[in-house]
């Protein structure tokens, strides 16, 4: 949850998270604008997914992510 750390830049949660290996991080908020996939891939993360969360929305995200780093 970003809203909890207000002073830091995303892209430094993001590196922390991965700690050197490429671990797939998705955006889950409820700004779905115009423009939002890109303004969170400019953030750093690799995705973006719509609130209300559905489980078919998050399988379909898992799923996507999980055969991507298996092709890698």
């Amino acid at each position: 949850d970003l809203h909890s750390f207000p002073t830091r830049r995303s892209s430094d949660l993001i590196r922390k998270i991965e700690g050197g290996e490429k671990t797939p991080v998705v955006a889950l908020s409820g700004n779905i604008g115009n423009g939002a996939l890109e303004y969170f891939i400019k953030l750093g993360f690799d995705d973006f997914l719509a609130k209300p969360l559905k489980a078919s929305g998050a399988r379909a995200m898992l799923e996507k992510w999980c055969d991507m780093e298996k092709q890698e």
